[in-house]
């Protein structure tokens, strides 16, 4: 029994995909991925704002299609989405999510909101699609401590490509804490042969850093340096306390190393080795031709 009804099913579905396609409509069926289908955010402070975002994908690259965003559970008053209809044109098979955690007068606890991405009816005319849901979902928890914890990572100094003597100084702020920082400036202190040949103070324009989240900072350094092998000592501050510091080996130009010979110290030595064996050949052929004259005679 079981059998003959699935068979009936398969057949009527047949039946109904067929009568589509006799009027001219596309049928395909959709699959939708959510990346990363779970976000956790810790300690978000009340009054505080922070920023994510997550990526819906599609098998289906041809058309275009639209979906809704809904959320669901206790908390989802607290998350905004800059839009909640998603828009897919053609080709695009990738589409950023973005949306924000905002409690405001929340009781601290955790909350955990469900995301349900949804077709629309707005879809292509000539396409019939069996279009799925999605769910994934956002975690956080709500606090009225401030957090603070802050620090910066991989500092570098690179060559510009216009010119090897002009540098600039990147480096990654971290804030892990529930509120905002600022970066101020940075130190920059270059020694040349054992000599510091400057040291410079330089502002960092717009050094905010919102809470939770990661920023790469470049900075440029004016000074136009001359070829060396210099070592440089970067601090970088905040309100005065050095939250990060480094030093760096940086060669700038082709200095010339002082164990290094000139091509004309190199000539003259070539000279005179062939000297020294041309000698030794002279006084190797004449001790021959003594020993043949002495046994003739």
């Amino acid at each position: 029994m079981m059998i003959q009804c699935a068979a009936r099913t398969n057949k009527s579905l047949l039946i109904f995909i067929t009568v589509v396609a006799s009027f001219g409509w596309t049928v395909c069926v959709e699959a939708l991925g959510i990346s990363p289908s779970y976000t956790e955010i810790n300690g978000v402070r009340n009054g505080s704002t922070v920023e994510r975002t997550i990526f819906i994908t599609r098998s289906d690259t041809d058309e275009t299609q639209y979906y809704s965003i809904e959320l669901q559970n206790e908390g989802k008053e607290f998350i905004h989405f800059k839009s909640n209809i998603l828009k897919f044109s053609p080709g695009v098979k990738k589409v950023p999510l973005d949306f924000s955690v905002e409690p405001r007068q929340a009781k601290p606890k955790n909350y955990t909101v469900e995301i349900l991405v949804s077709p629309t009816g707005k879809q292509s005319t000539d396409e019939f699609s069996f279009l799925s849901n999605i769910s994934g979902k956002i975690n956080f928890s709500v606090t009225d401590k401030e957090i603070s914890d802050f620090g910066v990572r991989n500092i570098s100094i690179n060559s510009l490509n216009e010119s090897p003597e002009k540098l600039d100084v990147s480096f990654v702020g971290v804030n892990s804490g529930n509120v905002p920082v600022t970066i101020d400036d940075l130190t920059l202190e270059g020694i040349l042969d054992g000599s510091m040949v400057f040291n410079e103070t330089i502002p960092i324009v717009s050094g905010l850093l919102a809470p939770m989240t990661n920023r790469l900072f470049t900075v440029p350094i004016t000074k136009f340096l001359s070829p060396g092998n210099y070592s440089f000592k970067i601090n970088i501050q905040s309100k005065g306390v050095v939250v990060g510091t480094a030093t760096i080996m940086k060669t700038i130009g082709r200095p010339v190393s002082p164990l290094s010979t000139t091509p004309q110290s190199t000539f003259s030595g070539k000279i005179i080795g062939l000297g020294v064996i041309f000698v030794i050949l002279c006084i190797g052929i004449g001790f021959v031709f003594r020993k043949k004259f002495k046994s003739t005679y």
